[in-house]
């Protein structure tokens, strides 16, 4: 996964394409393309998806702004044999069912199960799709208000070797990392 650059070029739509175009042929595997607005403040636009979804280097996308009209673009846009996949917990259902072939969410370190079984009633359009995106979103929000932090600790619950976020960021304290416990 590479994040679109941001700062000095955010904005600068043919640097952000120059950067991917640049970075695919140097990579050690496929790269896939990151857009995640809410931490970025730059989405990557849908002309350049299309154009690097053409690239051999490149083989699909992540987007995580949580918006299932905007993944249905990104899926016609892009075309076959481009992976899409959805980054936000919260519209896994939505995403999936606007043609993502799946997600790459931070719920899946700690709750996978539950996040398999949502793709897979969302690609069925299953019944059971509302109320399993219902308790995913619940679960998410509580752990993933702390962010970074949370979701190591989340890992951590279910028996991933998560470690510790990186500074500026600093661990739970015992007493919330026992709350995410019990959630799990």
């Amino acid at each position: 996964l590479a994040l679109t650059p941001g700062s000095l070029v955010r904005g600068d739509h043919r640097a952000v394409e120059r950067f991917y175009r640049d970075l695919a042929p140097r990579a050690s595997l496929p790269v896939m393309l990151y857009s995640v607005p809410k931490f970025t403040a730059y989405e990557l636009p849908l002309d350049a998806v299309e154009s690097l979804s053409r690239h051999p280097g490149i083989a699909g996308m992540k987007d995580s702004s949580g918006d299932a009209a905007r993944m249905e673009q990104i899926v016609n846009a892009a075309g076959d044999g481009f992976l899409v996949r959805t980054g936000s917990s919260a519209a896994v259902a939505a995403c999936v069912e606007a043609g993502a072939g799946g997600c790459i969410t931070a719920s899946t370190n700690y709750a996978p199960a539950l996040v398999t079984k949502l793709v897979n009633a969302a690609r069925a359009r299953s019944h059971e799709t509302t109320e399993l995106q219902i308790a995913l979103t619940r679960l998410s929000r509580s752990i993933e208000a702390e962010r970074v932090p949370g979701v190591k600790a989340a890992a951590t619950a279910v028996g991933l070797k998560a470690g510790y976020p990186r500074r500026p960021l600093a661990p739970l304290s015992e007493a919330r990392v026992a709350e995410i416990s019990a959630l799990l």
